[in-house]
């Protein structure tokens, strides 16, 4: 049994890989898919409640 190909740890992804040039074992790193998508929901629902507020309010936001 080998060594998981991905894992979570700190709010990242990481993803072992290899890279194309020389084929060496790289680890790649994104943002954790469940917390990017939370923190987008709320990011659209602050828009969504300040749409009709001064365009300088919600920039300053």
């Amino acid at each position: 049994m080998g060594k998981p190909d991905t894992f979570n740890f700190l709010g990242f992804m990481h993803i072992r890989a290899t890279k194309r040039s020389n084929g060496c074992l790289t680890v790649l790193r994104q943002t954790m898919r469940k917390r990017l998508q939370a923190k987008l929901r709320a990011v659209k629902a602050e828009l969504r409640r300040r749409l009709h507020q001064p365009t300088p309010a919600v920039g300053q936001w």
